[in-house]
């Protein structure tokens, strides 16, 4: 199992896409036990490269990881 810091290791490479890291991101987080909607949304925010998306949930301040998953999927299409 993995632990909570191995979100806050990960970071999106250049040139890697927003689907691509989220998808390496989600497969993490599905591996540790127990990981609140703050901590989650605080490691995305930390690992993302700078950008829209990045942007969006430092501006936008999701409370939910649910709402988490919303930004990312917008930024998908």
């Amino acid at each position: 199992p993995k632990e909570a810091d191995d979100l806050y290791a990960m970071r999106q490479t250049q040139g890697e896409t927003i689907i691509s890291f989220i998808l390496k991101f989600s497969r993490v987080r599905c591996q540790i036990r127990q990981v609140d909607d703050e901590m989650l949304i605080a490691a995305a925010k930390r690992v993302l490269l700078p950008g829209p998306l990045r942007f969006d949930l430092v501006r936008n301040r999701p409370k939910t990881a649910k709402e988490n998953g919303k930004f990312c999927e917008r930024r998908r299409r």
